[in-house]
């Protein structure tokens, strides 16, 4: 049964994939209606995606989030939890995401039109490219999240923060969110449950970005303990 329905749900987000990329064209007049439209084609996916692996998902402390634009941060444990961080942020957010998921047809598609950034990690000057992006992104307004970790953590373990990731918070000059994620690094395992709790908001400004990465894993770290 479990199989059953995890093959029928992605045979689902397959065969309707293509539809936001017909209606965004003739949405693009309608800027508010076309990013509406394509939010609620992301949630619905993202929700697929969680509910595939019949994992119960829970949202903690949406009220924290502020009026404004910012940079999210959350620790990293699966590759799900992209979708699950769609769920939980009533907003359209992009991702700084590795280049090589570009590669992927469809995804990349996706990727364009949420506003993620590709990161080289190789490249030095291609980082530096990245960040540039990033502040102009934010300084318009748009919300980013990155997992400064820098890789997926299999063990639900907090790696250390890395501080280069905080310098577009402090440049564009906007509060970070700090996320904590659980359980996606435990999909498929009986009566697992995916939890995320939004923290408040915590400010950038008159802070070094070593500051800010310390200040911020901390309260993540925080959620996990009080969960």
């Amino acid at each position: 049964m479990k199989k059953k329905l995890y093959f029928t749900i992605w045979a689902l987000i397959f065969l309707t994939s293509g539809i936001p990329f017909v209606l965004y064209p003739l949405l693009s007049p309608m800027r508010k209606l076309r990013n509406a439209v394509i939010r609620a084609f992301a949630f619905f996916y993202a929700r697929l995606s969680i509910l595939a692996t019949e994992s119960k998902f829970q949202i903690v402390g949406r009220e924290n989030l502020p009026e404004t634009n910012f940079l999210a941060v959350c620790n990293h444990q699966n590759l799900l939890d992209i979708p699950v961080i769609i769920c939980a942020i009533p907003r359209t957010i992009g991702f700084i995401a590795k280049s090589e998921l570009y590669k992927v047809p469809i995804l990349a598609m996706w990727m364009r039109l949420l506003g993620c950034i590709g990161l080289k990690r190789s490249s030095a000057k291609a980082s530096a490219d990245v960040f540039r992006k990033g502040v102009k992104k934010l300084k318009s307004g748009q919300n980013l999240i990155v997992f400064p970790e820098g890789t997926r953590s299999r063990d639900g373990k907090i790696k250390k923060f890395k501080a280069g990731s905080f310098k577009m918070a402090v440049l564009a000059e906007v509060p970070v969110v700090p996320i904590t994620c659980i359980g996606t690094n435990k999909l498929f395992s009986p009566n697992n449950v995916i939890r995320v709790i939004i923290n408040p908001p915590v400010s950038s400004a008159g802070k070094s970005t070593k500051e800010l990465a310390e200040e911020v894993q901390k309260v993540v770290e925080k959620g996990l303990t009080v969960s």
